[in-house]
């Protein structure tokens, strides 16, 4: 995985905003494909929904700070 640190020198994180200043994506259409891969995930079905429903509620957290940060 790409977000070794270790190995990369890179996280995650800063592969979303190399791709989200790249490709000029906000940070809800950010949002909307980091939740479309759980659709190529290779879980079981109970543990994807699961998964899925948590990242669902953490997304609309960061994004309900976000806009309320914007507006600030």
């Amino acid at each position: 995985s790409t977000d070794d640190s270790g190995v990369f020198d890179v996280t995650l994180s800063s592969e979303y905003k190399l791709v989200s200043e790249a490709l000029e994506l906000s940070m809800s259409s950010l949002a909307r494909l980091s939740l479309a891969s759980f659709n190529y995930s290779f879980c079981e079905s109970e543990l994807l929904h699961a998964l899925h429903s948590h990242a669902r509620k953490q997304t609309k957290v960061l994004l309900d700070q976000t806009s309320t940060t914007s507006e600030l």
